[in-house]
């Protein structure tokens, strides 16, 4: 009986937490077509203390020295304008 609820409740939390991070990354890309970010950094670890559990993400966009986009790099990229600093973290 204890393996099968120690089974659900993994089950519940997975589900949560896929759930999160795709709502999380849809709210982020949506932001993405109002602003032009003055920093991107990608390929790196970037850990994100948002909802209840850590999450990381592939790319982080900075404008005016807070956070303007993050989630799957190929959407925050959208973020990139001619003067935006690109910075690959190389897996740190």
């Amino acid at each position: 009986m204890k393996s099968t609820l120690t089974t659900i409740r993994t089950a519940l939390t997975t589900r949560r937490a896929i759930f999160s991070s795709v709502c999380f990354c849809t709210f982020s890309i949506s932001i993405l077509a109002a602003d032009v970010a003055d920093t991107i950094y990608i390929s790196g670890d970037i850990l994100t203390m948002a909802g209840k559990e850590p999450t990381y993400v592939e790319a982080l966009a900075v404008k005016d020295g807070k956070i303007l986009a993050l989630g799957p790099a190929a959407g925050v990229l959208q973020t990139k304008g001619d003067t935006t600093k690109v910075v690959d973290l190389r897996g740190k």
